[in-house]
């Protein structure tokens, strides 16, 4: 072999290499995407128990009434108008009737995605909300102060979680807005219309009110009551609408479990106005 031929040889296996290894540092990304990801797909992202459930419902309800469709989106149905990435990829004909798709995902930070609504919630309810639904799907058999200490579901992944989405810088072409979870249950209409700004449309008063009253929290819970009572098996302590209550777990919450959270989330909870 030449010596051309084999500096050929040496840049193309070191072209295949590289290819390679940006095909594995790139695989943790890809597959929280869709199987076809579009440039318009909008991303409604949260560490679990923070609200995406329920955006995701006001979210769909509005786009609807924004196309005056009359169809009611339920727990039967909710995927088709919001999929959830962690469900399946597979979502190419889950579009939004507004002309895009928006998309589930509890991804830690991804720079795959380019529009994001980020749902956050207070630590301390998001800890006792996600230990309840994970001890309710068998996934978890510890106690709250183990789980909350947990690196895989405690407070610090809530941290990291949240560090990774909200700290500048970390893409600087990513279009994301914040809707906090204690400010949609203070006024859900109000973000409703903050969110549809966000997507570039214009949602008037009426639609507004209707929504609201449509997915307000204690609708969706007698939605998801009813599921359940038409013979669906579930455990008892399962459910993804549970009370949505600001602020009432500090009850539940021990005295060191709270000083636990504060010690690691308490630069967090300052910026975004928990107390």
């Amino acid at each position: 072999m030449s010596f051309r031929g084999l500096e050929s040889l040496v840049k193309c296996t070191f072209s295949y290499i590289r290819s390679l290894l940006l095909r594995c540092t790139q695989n943790r990304y890809i597959k929280y995407l869709p199987y076809n990801p579009r440039h318009d797909d909008v991303y409604l992202v949260s560490f679990p128990k923070s609200g995406n459930t329920w955006m995701g419902f006001l979210i769909a309800n509005t786009a609807l009434s924004l196309k005056n469709i009359d169809r009611d989106v339920n727990f039967f149905n909710s995927h088709h108008f919001v999929p959830d990435i962690h469900d399946t990829r597979d979502i190419n004909n889950y579009t939004l009737p507004i002309g895009f798709r928006c998309i589930k995902s509890h991804s830690s930070f991804n720079p795959l995605y380019l529009s994001v609504v980020y749902v956050l919630r207070h630590p301390e309810d998001v800890m006792v909300s996600y230990y309840k639904f994970m001890c309710g799907l068998g996934r978890y058999e510890g106690t709250i102060s183990d789980f909350i200490r947990s690196e895989d579901y405690g407070v610090s992944a809530w941290v990291r979680h949240v560090q990774g989405w909200l700290s500048p810088g970390n893409n600087p072409s990513l279009s994301i807005i914040l809707i906090r979870y204690e400010d949609l249950k203070a006024d859900s209409g109000l973000q409703l219309q903050k969110v549809f700004r966000f997507f570039g449309f214009h949602v008037d008063d009426s639609i507004k009110d209707y929504v609201s009253k449509k997915t307000s929290f204690s609708v969706m819970k007698e939605m998801e009551e009813d599921l359940y009572s038409n013979g669906r098996p579930i455990a008892d302590d399962f459910r993804f609408m549970r009370k949505g209550e600001v602020l009432a777990n500090n009850a539940k919450l021990s005295y060191e479990n709270k000083a636990f959270i504060r010690k690691v989330a308490g630069t967090l909870m300052e910026k975004f106005n928990y107390e």
